[in-house]
């Protein structure tokens, strides 16, 4: 699993119910398994004969969060339970140090339209994936909204005025009474990325980025990407 110079980690996306990893500070969805350790001063087994050689002690993991932009330790002790594994993790491979950057903001939406009648807040809002994949590019996100026109489907969403992930169940519409699948402006890129969580549980980190959003005149079928405009056709 990796090594210790790589960029790869091992995203958390679901901690299984009743698993040794439940009750941990682990965050699905923001935290990225490191291992080797990026402290490691010496060779390391590989992860599975780790964990299977510590079973039933506690061991010490690292995990980058891309809310905090650190790496933090969690302690877990691994053991045999009623699922698969010996941690509950499920896991999904990708580059760590741009996962912020992979995320779809929501800008800002109309009265009735499918992002509010699935409660979405505007402009601190950020749609992760699922609990199964992580979107790749503004290409799949909208693919994946077309193939579900009508149907609910549930999405992982950072709030970044509360700080942490959330379910939200949004079904897209493209006879919900206004324009496109979801009825408001989301964007993409650099300039919208996961912002910089801020110490304090619940405080608003989204300023801490240094950017906005009020004046880069995203239209309701533009998506932003770094500083160019690409059209996506909702319809």
């Amino acid at each position: 699993m990796g090594n210790k110079d790589s960029r790869i980690g091992y995203r958390i996306m679901k901690i299984k119910d009743n698993s040794p990893a439940v009750g941990s500070s682990v965050e699905s969805m923001l935290d990225f398994l490191l291992y080797p350790p990026p402290d490691a001063k010496s060779s390391c087994p590989s992860f599975s004969e780790y964990v299977t050689s510590n079973e039933n002690k506690e061991i010490e993991l690292s995990f980058y969060n891309i809310a905090t932009r650190k790496v933090h330790k969690c302690r877990i002790t691994p053991r045999k339970w009623e699922g698969e594994g010996l941690l509950g993790f499920e896991i999904n491979e990708e580059d760590y140090l741009v996962a912020h950057n992979r995320v779809i903001r929501i800008l800002d939406f109309f009265l009735n339209s499918p992002l509010y009648k699935a409660g979405f807040q505007p402009n601190t809002d950020y749609i992760i994936g699922t609990e199964n994949f992580i979107f790749d590019g503004v290409e799949e996100f909208t693919t994946y909204i077309q193939r579900n026109n009508k149907k609910a489907v549930d999405l992982q969403v950072y709030s970044s005025k509360e700080g942490k992930v959330r379910s939200l169940t949004l079904t897209p519409d493209v006879e919900w009474g206004g324009s496109g699948y979801l009825g408001g402006d989301i964007g993409i890129g650099h300039l919208h990325s996961l912002p910089v969580r801020r110490e304090s549980p619940g405080e608003d980190s989204a300023e801490t980025n240094d950017r906005s959003s009020d004046s880069l005149g995203v239209s309701e079928r533009d998506i932003l990407v770094g500083d160019k405009e690409v059209k996506v056709n909702d319809n």
